[in-house]
This record gives C-alpha cells, sequence and structure tokens, in this order.
C-alpha cells in the first residue's frame, strides 16, 4: 500500500468508526489497523468497510476487515469456493457423467472439493446406494468444510508469517531455545 492509500484507509476508517458511537477503538488502534492491512490495496479495503457497514452491529476487527475484503474481491472476480451444498452437487454431478473405470482429471471447482473426494473415496461414491446417500453427503460436507478452514487458517498463517518478514527466524530460533531448556 502507498503512503496515500495508508493516509485514505486511515481516514475512512476513522469516518467508520463515527457510525459507531460504543466503539471504544482510538486513533492508535487504528493505526494498528492500517498496519495489519498494509498488504491490501485501499479500494479493497474500502470495499470491505462498506460491506461492514451495512452489516456490522459493531466496530469490525482487523481479520472481520480483512474477510470482507478478500469476499468482496472474490465476488467481484468471481472466485469464490462453493458451499458444502454446492460442492456436493458437483460430486453428483461427477458420479452422474463418469465411471467408476474413467481415470480422465474431473473439472473441480477447487482443491478442497476434490481432496474430499479423495477422502471419501471414489470407489465408495460409486457404490452408493440411496439410502446410504444423506450419510455419506453429510460426511463430505464436513470434511469439504473441514479442508477450507485448513486452508484459511494455513493462508492466515502465510500471511502473518509474511508480515514478520525477518522477524519469524528470530521467533523460530526462540522456539529451538525452548525447546533444547526442555528437552
Amino acid at each position: 500500500m502507498t503512503n496515500k492509500e495508508r493516509a485514505e484507509t486511515l481516514k475512512l476508517l476513522t469516518l467508520a468508526r463515527k457510525t459507531f458511537p460504543s466503539s471504544k477503538v482510538d486513533a492508535e488502534a487504528l493505526t494498528l489497523y492500517v498496519a495489519a492491512l498494509d498488504d491490501l490495496t485501499y479500494p479493497q479495503i474500502k470495499a470491505g468497510v462498506v460491506k461492514l457497514l451495512n452489516t456490522a452491529k459493531f466496530f469490525p476487527t482487523i481479520a472481520e476487515v480483512r474477510e470482507a475484503a478478500g469476499q468482496m474481491v472474490a465476488h467481484v472476480r468471481h472466485e469464490g469456493k462453493p458451499d458444502a451444498g454446492e460442492a456436493w452437487g458437483e460430486v453428483i454431478k461427477f458420479m452422474h457423467e463418469r465411471s467408476q473405470c474413467d481415470t480422465r482429471p474431473f473439472p473441480w471447482s477447487c482443491p478442497e472439493v476434490k481432496e474430499a473426494v479423495k477422502r471419501i473415496g471414489k470407489t465408495s461414491l460409486f457404490a452408493l446406494e440411496m439410502k446410504d446417500e444423506p450419510i455419506v453427503r453429510a460426511q463430505f460436507m464436513k470434511i469439504y468444510e473441514k479442508l477450507l478452514a485448513s486452508a484459511h487458517d494455513k493462508a492466515v498463517m502465510e500471511l502473518a508469517a509474511r508480515k514478520m518478514g525477518r522477524d519469524i527466524k528470530g521467533l523460530v530460533q526462540g522456539v529451538a531455545e525452548v525447546r533444547q531448556i526442555g528437552g
């Protein structure tokens, strides 16, 4: 983010805070918001803040601004991952279009759908009886949602590590020293 975008972001967050009169977020905290959101562009942050101004009951956290900005970008780019029901719809389509022996790759919408299918097992899917479909669907959806959560957590951790930059080496070294002392 450029210095101009940082200033615009601070101004935007200051104005947004005024719409939440009970908020205890002060100017110093807003400066921290700007620093934590530095990897986003001003238009992304603005889109997220505007979304939250229309939906949030309390002044949003940094994580909520980041999530809303990501949702707005995904919406504009049509990059959102399917919800569990839509992912199960892909599985049904797969079973109707392919046979158990078909080895051609299937165009899954995202890696998490593909991995959830792999974990359930293609053989199990093709052997699925109608009476067992609700159970397998529930299992698939649970697996898929856990995979999405894991992918999100990984992305957040990678972002935090990038933001820490060289400080991450000190963190790793500190953990190694603690392990040596403890064990």
